[in-house]
């Protein structure tokens, strides 16, 4: 027994009646005697337990009384139910090829000894399917400072990973840290543009993930009319590869599946402070973060894709290891022909337009003992040979209603968030 003006008497009262409902039993009030001669039960239904009571699970519904206080002076009274004798069954873990399986601790000591635990764990036959397992890892238990992450298959994966990391080796799959901060760290969503597709994308976390599968199928429910084929045999089907290989296509199928895995990661409770895209990507930011409506965004893609088909294949986009003022001294005079695309980095440049001006430019580059790298594009993207649709496109780009976003989006151009301006930056995007 538990003194009601103890600081715990409420948990403990709640623990009781639950027990109680759950053994169907009601547990006797240890060291009872006699009743206080000050009280006066009448002809009140009231019974004292002092040894085991039975109550069995009836037609009726048993329900559980419990008034308990502590020193703090509160009173509540609880009413508590009983659950339903058969539980609806939570259901089965999505089928992964992989899982992802965390362990943390407090310290560096702490962390290697249970790391030894789990292994002699996992060697067992007590250890759960690799899915249950991953699943408590990751929502049962506290994140603490030091921590490990693993990618695998099987328990055994996990297990030989975690043998690896205790041996001071690095292995794929596998990592190791320690967070340092108090403050959470602000998350931002990158969304990449043509190039970054292959066959098959996303076929796997279509089948294993239910709200990944939705909204793709929200997406592909007013793409495909306006596409010209399902969005779904873009991505997976048998022509799979023959469809991404055609600028029309590629487009509207990375917005898709970028706006799904977005979408899903929110719904894993990983919320961005910031969205940034590049090309395709820029479109898709902006729909993410509300500043456009899924449905003008996927007209508007499907629009943009179909218009840079039609432009007559041909030119040339070159990835060059230099800083943006030598390529463009290295473009003067040729402006007409080449242009610069994207600059990726301090040292990191593409070049795009017609073959014989970006030739030249490379050849340059060259010169210099600079590192070039061809790009696999159909069009020169980010070129003047681009500029034969902005028309049609500023025209496509009217049609969308612009609204206040709910994550802020930043220019990959000059770095600032976007602001009213963003119709003219979805245009000049390609």
């Amino acid at each position: 027994n538990f003194g009601h003006i103890e600081a715990g008497a409420g948990l403990l009262g709640l623990l009781k009646a639950a027990l109680s409902l759950e053994n169907e039993e009601i547990f006797p009030s240890l060291h009872f005697t006699q009743l206080n001669p000050n009280i006066d039960l009448g002809p009140a239904p009231v019974k004292i337990p002092t040894a085991p009571v039975a109550w069995p699970r009836t037609n009726a519904q048993r329900m559980a009384g419990i008034n308990s206080f502590g020193y703090s002076g509160t009173n509540a009274h609880v009413i508590l139910q009983e659950a339903p004798a058969s539980l609806v069954e939570r259901p089965a873990a999505p089928k992964r090829s992989d899982e992802l399986v965390v362990v943390s601790a407090k310290t560096q000591p702490a962390l290697e000894d249970l790391v030894d635990r789990w292994v002699a764990f996992l060697e067992t036959d007590e250890a759960p399917s690799l899915a249950d397992l991953a699943f408590t890892a990751a929502t049962g238990r506290t994140p603490l400072n030091h921590r490990l992450a693993m990618v695998g298959s099987s328990t055994e994966s996990i297990a030989a990973l975690m043998r690896t990391w205790r041996a001071g080796r690095r292995a794929k799959g596998l990592a190791a840290g320690q967070t340092r901060f108090r403050i959470k760290p602000k998350v931002a969503f990158i969304f990449t543009g043509q190039g970054a597709q292959y066959e098959g994308m996303g076929r796997e976390l279509y089948n294993a993930e239910a709200y990944f599968a939705k909204t793709l199928d929200r997406v592909a429910e007013i793409m495909d009319p306006l596409l010209g084929a399902p969005l779904k045999e873009v991505l997976f089907g048998a022509e799979s590869g023959a469809y991404l290989s055609s600028t029309e296509y590629v487009q509207p199928a990375l917005f898709a599946l970028e706006y799904a895995l977005a979408s899903f990661f929110q719904h894993l409770g990983i919320e961005p402070d910031v969205v940034i895209g590049h090309s395709v990507g820029e479109i898709t930011a902006a729909c993410f973060a509300g500043i456009l409506d899924l449905e003008d965004a996927v007209r508007f893609i499907v629009a943009r894709g179909r218009l840079m088909g039609s432009l007559p294949a041909g030119g040339a986009m070159v990835a060059i290891g230099t800083d943006l003022e030598t390529a463009r001294q290295w473009i003067k005079g040729r402006e007409d022909g080449v242009s610069i695309a994207t600059v990726n980095g301090p040292q990191a440049v593409v070049i795009s337009g017609e073959a014989a001006a970006v030739a030249a430019v490379v050849e340059l580059a060259q010169e210099a003992g600079l590192r070039t790298t061809a790009l696999e594009v159909s069009h020169a993207f980010h070129s003047p040979l681009m500029d034969p649709i902005l028309d049609a496109l500023a025209a496509s780009a009217a049609t969308m209603r612009v609204r206040p976003g709910r994550i802020p989006v930043v220019s990959n151009v000059t770095g600032d968030f976007h602001g009213d301006e963003i119709l003219s930056w979805l245009v000049k995007s390609g």
